[in-house]
């Protein structure tokens, strides 16, 4: 499969925010939830605990 060429400029700050994927440990709380993604594997794996 071939890839896609994107330009690298398209790769600065303004075009993709910086998010931090995180599981639920209290130590990443400080993190603004606005730049926060919970990691889905683990919310995947609390959800089938229930």
């Amino acid at each position: 499969m071939a890839g896609i060429n994107i330009p690298l400029s398209d790769f600065s700050v303004k075009a993709i925010p910086h998010i931090s994927v995180t599981d639920q440990y209290s130590a990443y709380k400080y993190i603004d939830e606005s730049n926060r993604q919970l990691c889905w594997a683990h919310i995947l794996r609390n959800v089938i605990a229930i």
